[in-house]
């Protein structure tokens, strides 16, 4: 009788020390975003699964959804940022997270619709901006890409993938010489940037400045850009 009284107590502390040592949920989302930072998608999941397991949080399922996501497993991703938005649609990074993803399966309406919605709830997010305008830049719907392009621009002149996409939206409503200028601007960072080249070659052609223009468009060509010889061709560029 003693030995099995001493056992019981035995296994009741040792399952009391157990559920005092288990992480929390937080625990399992902090653990799971520093092997996101690391690049341990896979790893990241297996963390993030725990933290939903003993809550499935907002933060968990957004977290899971970005590794889902950087392993192009853009329909898991949908899934989860959608379940974190079941828990809580204030906040802004899983309408902009599922609007990537959406983006990536070329569902460009339905990220449209995510990154307004991102938007609407934090409006000062560059990326933000640089996303919905190449959406809307891919629906044709050049003045709106202007206009988020813009303004990306506005919150950080240096960002030359946003100047890069302000010089494309540029040209397509007839702002040659802003398109020009953001062009010149990608250029004085990366002199090599083969698509500045070609789109800039061309932009300078459409001001009159032929030889400056033809010179870009040669240069684009012997950095490999596809299309550039056959500009350069076009545009009587010997």
């Amino acid at each position: 009788m003693i030995k099995q009284s001493i056992k019981h107590l035995y296994c009741v502390l040792s399952m009391v020390l157990m559920v005092a040592c288990s992480p929390s949920s937080e625990e399992y989302i902090a653990q799971g975003r520093k092997l996101l930072d690391a690049g341990k998608y896979e790893e990241a999941i297996q963390e993030f699964n725990s933290a939903i397991e003993k809550e499935p949080s907002y933060d968990a399922y957004n977290g899971r959804g970005v590794a889902y996501y950087e392993l192009e497993m853009y329909d898991r991703a949908i899934s989860d940022y959608s379940n974190a938005l079941t828990r809580d649609s204030t906040q802004y990074t899983a309408f902009y997270n599922r609007g990537n993803a959406k983006r990536e399966l070329e569902d460009y309406q339905g990220a449209l619709v995510d990154y307004n919605s991102a938007q609407q709830i934090k409006a000062n997010v560059k990326d933000i901006y640089n996303n919905r305008g190449f959406v809307l830049y891919v629906l044709d719907q050049y003045e709106q890409a202007y206009d988020d392009f813009s303004f990306a621009v506005q919150m950080d002149a240096n960002d030359a993938q946003a100047q890069f996409n302000l010089g494309r939206a540029a040209m397509m409503v007839d702002k040659a010489e802003e398109a020009n200028t953001a062009f010149e601007q990608v250029l004085a960072q990366d002199a090599e940037n083969s698509q500045a080249l070609f789109w800039g070659g061309l932009t300078k052609i459409s001001l009159g400045q032929n030889e400056e223009g033809c010179d870009y468009l040669k240069k684009a060509a012997g950095l490999g850009h596809p299309e550039a010889q056959a500009a350069a061709d076009d545009n009587g560029c010997e």
